[in-house]
């Protein structure tokens, strides 16, 4: 119930109670009742009976507050993914930019009146987590949830921020004569090899970016988390 709150770059997971009931969850990813001006940004969301609950002061009854909820990642939930059971006021919310997958019943009223993505959504698509059932939810290569997001002035790299709570590693080489600069996203250790199939070692002492004159016919650099 607290007004002008920003939540951002949470990871929330398995919190989805056999003891639910519909409207009295104790297994809800993030539950707002009467919170003006809540600003919902890149979390991940995996396993809750409820992704997204948002109702008035108390269940079914006023007063109400507006929510945000943008390039947020909602997957798995065994009730709904995004919920407003009672209220049909679109004034109350500003919602895109979202990707929801294997959700029970993926929309409920939310925004007011809806039940399926809104024409910025993702859709229905597997985020492809790193390894979800140990909790990596970084995005693999590939992700649906890559580069689709709106800025709400977070940092991100690339074109546009991805959904959910992390951004994934950028690793850019460019050419300026006979010199290279290498350039990364995220905190990560730079490590170069002689072959792709080779020795991967970390390079030592370097900074972002690196700048260095390419010798001999070729070298491979990768990043590690």
């Amino acid at each position: 119930q607290a007004a002008n709150v920003m939540l951002t770059r949470n990871v929330i997971y398995n919190i989805n109670a056999s003891a639910n009931t519909p409207w009295l969850p104790v297994g809800s990813g993030i539950r707002c009742g009467d919170a003006d001006n809540l600003q919902v940004y890149n979390n991940t969301i995996d396993n809750a009976w409820l992704g997204v609950y948002y109702h008035g002061q108390v269940p079914g009854g006023p007063p109400y507050g507006h929510i945000t909820t943008e390039n947020n990642i909602v997957v798995n939930s065994a009730g709904w993914g995004f919920v407003n059971p009672w209220n049909q006021n679109l004034n109350f919310f500003t919602d895109g930019y979202n990707l929801t997958y294997n959700d029970a019943t993926t929309y409920g009223n939310y925004p007011a009146n809806n039940n399926g993505p809104t024409a910025t959504d993702v859709g229905f698509q597997n985020p492809l987590f790193v390894n979800e059932a140990a909790g990596d939810y970084r995005l693999q290569a590939g992700s649906p949830a890559i580069e689709k997001g709106i800025n709400v002035g977070l940092p991100y790299p690339g074109s546009a921020p991805s959904l959910g709570a992390f951004e994934p590693l950028l690793l850019r080489i460019t050419g300026n004569g006979s010199n290279c600069t290498i350039s990364w996203t995220g905190t990560a250790t730079l490590q170069s090899a002689p072959t792709v199939p080779g020795t991967w070692s970390d390079m030592t002492g370097v900074t972002n970016p690196y700048s260095f004159s390419p010798a001999g016919s070729q070298k491979y650099f990768r990043l590690k988390q």
